[in-house]
């Protein structure tokens, strides 16, 4: 068991949004609010630490919700600058990660990271957490420990920006997330807009 006090929450928010045109996916608005305060609506309850937001323009926008960190990491190498800034800004020895643009996070996301059986590993042998649908991994829901800085830096300097393909390099777990079947549902163009409303 991972114990609350050992992990911080990042909620990214730093892409380029070019399937939304380029527009703050963050602080798009769907069901009448921005797309961050529903992820916030469904994470605060679940950590008993404050969320953290990543996120690399509209600074004060998103300042008004959470601490706002931003990418280290320059050029927009994708979500893994985020997961870079985030593993980097931290203390705890987890850190966790989710997207701006999934309304409907998993009402029990954080306690099943916690929580999960890890078999006869030792909990700290296991580098990463990732989340699955039973069907496909969801890697933008995933917990990493922080002793994987060094490996992370080594693989954005190599050229590499897949973010499933830096989590084949770790020793890692699947979390079955499969009883709400939106929780992985995101929001990544104006089509995806009108298809909830």
């Amino acid at each position: 068991m991972i114990e609350e006090q050992e992990i911080t929450w990042i909620i990214l928010a730093g892409g380029q949004a070019r399937r939304m045109h380029g527009r703050d996916k963050g602080l798009v608005h769907f069901q009448g609010r921005p797309l961050i305060e529903h992820c916030l609506f469904q994470l605060q309850p679940q950590l008993s630490s404050p969320l953290l937001i990543n996120a690399n323009r509209n600074i004060e926008d998103y300042q008004q919700y959470a601490t706002v960190i931003q990418d280290i990491w320059k050029d927009y190498p994708g979500p893994l600058a985020g997961i870079h800034a985030g593993l980097t800004y931290a203390t705890t020895p987890w850190v966790g990660f989710s997207p701006c643009d999934c309304p409907f996070v998993h009402s029990e996301l954080v306690q099943r990271f916690r929580s999960h059986d890890k078999g006869n590993d030792r909990q700290y042998s296991c580098e990463a957490l990732v989340a699955t649908d039973g069907h496909r991994p969801q890697p933008a829901f995933l917990m990493l420990n922080r002793n994987v800085i060094p490996k992370l830096e080594s693989y954005l300097s190599s050229g590499e920006r897949r973010l499933m393909g830096f989590i084949k390099q770790l020793h890692y777990h699947s979390v079955l997330l499969d009883d709400e079947p939106h929780a992985f549902t995101n929001i990544n163009a104006p089509e995806d807009l009108q298809a909830y409303t």
